[in-house]
């Protein structure tokens, strides 16, 4: 029977990993907080002022309406037809948000989902101002 090798001899092989470790975050640790890069104030804030499109649910409606399909329009047609629109005044991530906004409306009843497409639901339909002739 060969004799067990002790504790201490079969974790001291990665002591001095684990000890460097150890001074590594406690010396990060102990940096001054001056050091961290402070938030720039000069940077300006275009959430914070506003779009100067108006909101996804009413381009998303405007898009459904000029459509005009029977079954509904698909997500890539309402994004066609709103980058054509307000293309320049639209956001990088544009489209994740609207695929964000069609998920809630649809959720909250606005719209109706049908396959792939997006309808707009009889209570949507209710509250959109007719253009007088």
């Amino acid at each position: 029977m060969k004799p067990q090798a002790s504790r201490a001899h079969r974790t001291r092989s990665s002591f001095p990993f684990r000890h460097f470790l150890r001074l590594a975050t406690m010396t990060a640790l102990a940096k001054p907080a001056a050091s961290a890069p402070k938030p720039s104030a000069a940077k300006p804030k275009a959430a914070a002022a506003g779009a100067s499109h108006p909101t996804y649910f009413e381009m998303i409606k405007e898009a459904i309406a000029a459509l005009k399909d029977r079954t509904g329009s698909s997500s890539v047609a309402i994004a066609k037809y709103i980058e054509e629109k307000h293309g320049k005044s639209l956001p990088a991530n544009f489209k994740k948000m609207l695929s964000v906004q069609l998920r809630a409306s649809a959720a909250k009843g606005k719209l109706v989902k049908v396959k792939a497409s997006y309808k707009l639901s009889d209570a949507a339909k209710k509250d959109a101002p007719k253009p007088k002739a």
